[in-house]
C-alpha cells in the first residue's frame, strides 16, 4: 500500500479513533519519514491536539514496531522524573482495519519537525546520562528480545562480559557484510579484507587490548543505550532561550551495553570532548 493511500485511510480509521476517544475525528495527517505520520485530532469540545503515529510496513515489520513501542515505554517511564519529555511516551497501539487489516501501529506524543540539525548542549548529555543510568538487574549485556537497527535485527544475545558481547556483535556484523559482498559478487580483494577482519575479530586479544583494565576491574556495567542515536533521531524542541533548551530522541534500538556504545561523535554536530565524562558514570 503506497503512503498516499495510507494517509487517506488514516483519517477515517476507526481503530485509531478508538485510541483517542472521545475524539470526534482525525482532522489531518501528514507523512513524515520512516513510517512516521503526524496526526491532528479534533476532540468533542472542539479543541485539537497533535500526535505522532507509526505504522509497520507489513507483517514482517510488526515485531520491530512492538519492540520500539516497548522501548519507548520503558525509557520514558524510568526517566520521567529526571528528564521529562526527553523520550516521547507511547500510549496506544493496535491493528489497523484499513488500508491493510492487521497492520500494526502505535501512537505517541508529538515532537514536532526536524527543521535544523541540533546542537548538543549540557541538558542533552544529562538527559542521555539518565538513560545510561538504567542498568540490567541481572548484570547482562544484550537484550532479552530482538531489537532492530534501522529495520535490521542487531546482535543482542545476552552475555555477562562486555568483551565477549562486543566481540560476538562484531562477528555478527562482519558475517552479514561478508554475505552481502558475496551476493553482490564484490571484487576478490574486498572479500579477502573482510576475511582478515573476521579472523582478527575471532580472537579475544584484540578486544582485551582495546577494552583493557576497566573490563578486568568490573567497571563496565550493562547500561541501557538508545542504539540508534544520530542527528536524524534527535529533535531540538526550542533553542530560543539557552537556559531552557529541550530535546526529544526517537526510534530507539535499545540493548544493554557499555554506556558510550553507539554514541557517534562524528554524527552529532556540536559534540564537545569535555562532555564525554557525563555520558558514562560507571567508568
Amino acid at each position: 500500500m503506497d503512503r498516499k493511500t495510507t494517509l487517506e485511510h488514516i483519517k477515517k480509521n476507526s481503530a485509531l479513533l478508538n485510541a483517542f476517544l472521545p475524539a470526534e475525528r482525525i482532522k489531518s495527517a501528514t507523512d513524515e519519514y520512516d513510517g512516521r505520520y503526524r496526526i491532528e485530532i479534533e476532540k468533542s469540545d472542539g479543541t485539537t491536539e497533535g500526535y505522532s503515529l507509526k505504522i509497520s510496513s507489513g507483517p514482517d515489520d510488526d515485531d520491530r514496531l512492538d519492540v520500539e513501542y516497548d522501548s519507548l515505554k520503558q525509557i520514558s517511564e524510568q526517566i520521567s522524573d529526571v528528564a521529562p519529555g526527553f523520550v516521547p511516551k507511547p500510549f496506544a497501539r493496535g491493528n489497523l482495519n484499513e488500508p491493510a487489516p492487521g497492520l500494526r501501529f502505535f501512537v505517541y506524543g508529538d515532537y514536532g519537525e526536524q527543521k535544523n540539525k541540533p546542537t548538543f548542549k549540557e541538558y542533552f548529555w544529562k538527559s542521555l546520562n539518565a538513560i545510561h543510568s538504567i542498568q540490567d538487574e541481572n548484570g547482562l549485556f544484550g537484550y532479552p528480545r530482538p531489537t532492530y537497527f534501522r529495520g535490521d535485527a542487531q546482535f543482542v544475545e545476552q552475555n555477562s562480559r562486555w568483551e565477549d558481547f562486543f566481540r560476538q556483535s562484531m562477528l555478527y556484523v562482519l558475517d552479514r557484510c561478508q554475505r552481502t559482498l558475496s551476493a553482490l559478487q564484490a571484487p576478490h580483494e574486498c572479500l579477502e579484507n573482510m576475511n582478515t577482519l573476521r579472523e582478527l575479530s575471532s580472537t579475544n586479544s584484540i578486544f582485551s587490548t582495546l577494552i583493557g583494565t576497566p573490563e578486568s576491574e568490573g567497571k563496565i556495567k550493562p547500561s541501557l543505550v538508545h542504539g540508534n542515536l544520530d542527528t536524524s533521531t534527535v529533535f531540538l524542541n526550542t533553542e530560543e532561550d539557552p537556559d531552557s533548551v529541550s530535546y526529544t530522541i526517537v526510534s530507539p534500538a535499545v540493548f544493554y551495553g557499555h554506556c558510550e556504545c553507539k554514541v557517534y561523535p562524528s554524527s552529532l554536530d556540536g559534540y564537545v570532548d569535555s562532555t564525554t565524562e557525563a555520558l558514562c558514570p560507571n567508568t
